[in-house]
């Protein structure tokens, strides 16, 4: 487990004041660290949390909100929600979502509707192994939930509001042979469009999507200069050279170019890092773009997965560019924290 120079502000909520923000407790461990000169005061070092699974983060009224599964499909699964507001020092985890034995949990993600309500997409999967994207509702992050039904078959789902108001989501069909990304229009959080599902993005054979189980998946999309990215991961989920890519298009169902500089976060361009995977893109309080997502603690397949962030360089998205360069213990300028 690394350290970042700021602990010497706490990491743990004591408590939760109306308006969602975070009060931490003083820890001196981060002090002692500077003054060691373990690391730089300003820095941090991934990973920043030492257990997690597939993390989705997201900006609410001020606060960073983090969700990933938890469980197992026999016993029920549920969901560990924390909060931070400076990405580097997260809450204990809270628990919320708990499903029924018999059905198991895997990545969510908020959504803020226009409406005001907070509303949660995640994948189910029950013994059988059939996966659906169910879609729930509550009036805060931690609930109580009531649940609106399934909107699709597959995981990993990731709801878009564009500029114009039009809702889409995002999700990976997981079928065998087929593995792709899909876009479904909305008619609203939990009203599935008359219009038909499109695939957005399909496998590539002999790129690091394939790597011996051609897959994308955990789609993010993004709009930058008026341009969609479609943020993703690929190749085989438990191997250390799982790597995240993306694409790029002018309208939310593509057509999608695969990015030239594919992957931008992979263990082929930085060898310490292993099976990058499944990023959230949020921004920090000076408005700068960062990943959160999750690498393995070693090369080792299906070794633990740790939360994970780094910048996104979007600086030159008008040509249809993204960049990032992922980290695993070196020390880092700190993201700006939220006001």
């Amino acid at each position: 487990m690394s350290a970042r120079s700021g602990d010497i502000l706490g990491g743990v909520i004591q408590d939760m004041g109306t308006d969602m923000r975070p009060i931490l407790r003083p820890t001196f461990y981060g002090l002692a660290l500077i003054l060691c000169g373990v690391i730089p005061a300003g820095a941090y070092e991934n990973p920043i949390l030492p257990a997690i699974r597939d993390p989705d983060c997201i900006v609410m009224n001020g606060i960073y909100h983090l969700v990933e599964p938890g469980g197992t499909s026999a016993k029920g699964g549920y969901f560990n929600y924390r909060t931070s507001r400076d990405l580097l020092h997260w809450s204990d985890p809270v628990r919320i979502l708990p499903q029924p034995a018999g059905l198991g949990v895997w990545q969510g993600s908020y959504y803020r509707d226009t409406d005001g309500r907070l509303y949660f997409y995640y994948a189910a999967v029950d013994l059988g192994r059939d996966k659906t994207i169910h879609v729930a509702a509550a009036d805060s992050p931690t609930g109580p939930f009531t649940e609106l039904g399934v909107v699709a078959d597959g995981i990993d789902p990731y709801p878009f509001r564009d500029d114009d108001g039009t809702l889409w989501l995002y999700y990976k069909d997981d079928r065998a042979a087929q593995k792709g990304i899909w876009a479904q229009r909305m008619d609203g959080p939990a009203k599935l469009s008359d219009a038909a599902a499109v695939e957005v993005l399909h496998p590539q054979p002999h790129t690091f999507e394939d790597g011996g189980y051609l897959t994308v998946e955990g789609p993010t999309l993004i709009k930058r200069a008026g341009k969609y990215f479609l943020i993703y991961s690929g190749g085989p989920f438990g191997a250390p050279r799982y790597a995240v890519g993306y694409a790029v298009a002018d309208h939310p169902e593509g057509p999608f170019t695969r990015g030239p500089n594919n992957p931008i976060l992979s263990n082929a361009t930085s060898p310490d890092v292993y099976s990058p995977g499944v990023p959230s893109v949020v921004a920090d309080g000076a408005g700068a773009s960062w990943l959160v997502y999750r690498q393995r603690a070693t090369a080792e397949r299906l070794s633990p997965r740790q939360l994970t962030i780094d910048r996104l360089d979007d600086s030159k998205a008008a040509q249809g560019l993204l960049s990032a360069t992922p980290t695993h213990g070196v020390a880092m300028p700190d993201p700006v924290p939220l006001p």
